[in-house]
């Protein structure tokens, strides 16, 4: 799981797995993931990923959405 927080200091608005193991939030082989709820300060695009409802609620109120 990674908390939404860890996404604000990203420069992408577009979050995927790939960029999440380029920033080494996650490791290299991990296939799924899922947002947890935390501060997110700035719309971003989750693409592919799933998320808690705490999350999804903090990344629609950010002005973000989820994908598939």
């Amino acid at each position: 799981a990674v908390n939404l927080s860890k996404l604000n200091k990203l420069s992408e608005s577009e979050i995927s797995i790939e960029v999440l193991k380029k920033h080494h939030l996650i490791h290299r082989t991990t296939q799924e993931v899922k947002f947890v709820a935390g501060e997110l300060t700035r719309k971003v695009v989750i693409k592919g990923m799933r998320a808690s409802a705490g999350a999804r609620k903090a990344i629609e109120q950010a002005g973000g959405s989820i994908v598939e």
